[in-house]
């Protein structure tokens, strides 16, 4: 693969949230860009060539990869509450047979987009940094270390990334609750919360995949991807209600208070998001010249203001 911005890539999970932005920004940078997804879009960015309708699971992989330089590998599971044998079955034998199609093709060179929660649970009182030891605590996170595991372990050039929660309009999950909160009327019990959580912007993480196909430095490395700037929850929602042009409007409530509560109907995970730090650190990346092309801060203001 050459270390320019050339060649034909395969993108996985093209359709998925962060997959579509890959097409977009690889295409941009000058790839010609093959994409695999569930769901084919009605317009495709200029450069992406054919679209693929397959499932890793099931379906030939050998016609995706024929003439391809390099494969980022972003497929997976949206939703990280489910069955941990459909996390398996599409995150770990998914790519245990693309990296088979790869080798039978020749095909080298792979970019796995993988996860933080491979590394580590919903917080983290340490700053997690690349050389922590993988320890998940949940099925999404088990199929993750699998997946790196494997791609790890073959005979591919192959860089990992471990992205922390990605921020950007569209985002589901524990963004798009805490966007669901900032569009409440209501005071938010919140402004005490000063544990500070890492973002990366989702236009951001496509540029880290792209710095990563062009430099050879990073092949053989696992990387964690975060921004400079981790926010605490009040801070989040001030964001984005002041990109509402709105006030913060969030008042103090004892920390420890509001956990109490969570635990008592069942949500002590939640508080775990919501009032414990995960800080990631991504010095293995900034070591080799690379920053966040966006921050956290703009993704939740482009969030906020494409909310209404």
């Amino acid at each position: 693969m050459p270390s320019t911005a050339s060649g034909r890539v395969l993108v996985t999970g093209a359709s998925g949230f962060v997959g579509r932005m890959l097409v977009e920004r690889l295409s941009e940078a000058g790839y010609q860009v093959a994409a695999v997804g569930r769901r084919e879009p009605a317009r495709h960015p200029a450069g992406v060539m054919p679209w693929h309708g397959a499932d890793l699971r099931s379906d030939p992989l050998d016609p995706l990869v024929e003439g391809i330089d390099a494969v980022v590998h972003a497929a997976g599971v949206a939703h990280a509450n489910a069955p941990e044998a459909v996390h398996r079955a599409v995150t770990v034998e998914g790519t245990r047979r693309l990296i088979a199609a790869m080798q039978r093709a020749g095909v080298r060179r792979i970019v796995f987009v993988s996860s933080i929660r491979a590394q580590v649970g919903a917080f983290s009182d340490a700053i997690v940094e690349d050389d922590r030891s993988l320890s998940p605590t949940d099925s999404y996170g088990r199929a993750k270390r699998d997946a790196e595991e494997l791609v790890g372990s073959s005979a591919l050039s192959a860089t990992i990334l471990r992205p922390v929660l990605v921020a950007d309009q569209g985002a589901r999950g524990n963004l798009a609750a805490l966007l669901r909160l900032a569009r409440s009327p209501a005071p938010l019990p919140f402004a005490t919360f000063a544990a500070r959580r890492s973002l990366i912007a989702r236009r951001a993480l496509a540029d880290t995949v792209a710095f990563a196909l062009r430099e050879d430095a990073t092949i053989g490395r696992r990387f964690n991807v975060a921004d400079a700037d981790p926010l605490t929850l009040a801070e989040m929602l001030a964001i984005l209600r002041e990109a509402m042009g709105r006030p913060p409007r969030l008042f103090a409530v004892p920390v420890s208070l509001l956990g109490a509560g969570l635990n008592m109907l069942g949500r002590a995970e939640d508080f775990d998001r919501l009032a414990r730090p995960l800080v990631v650190a991504a010095d293995g990346l900034c070591r080799l010249g690379w920053s966040a092309s966006e921050t956290g801060r703009d993704a939740l203001r482009r969030m906020a203001r494409a909310s209404g």
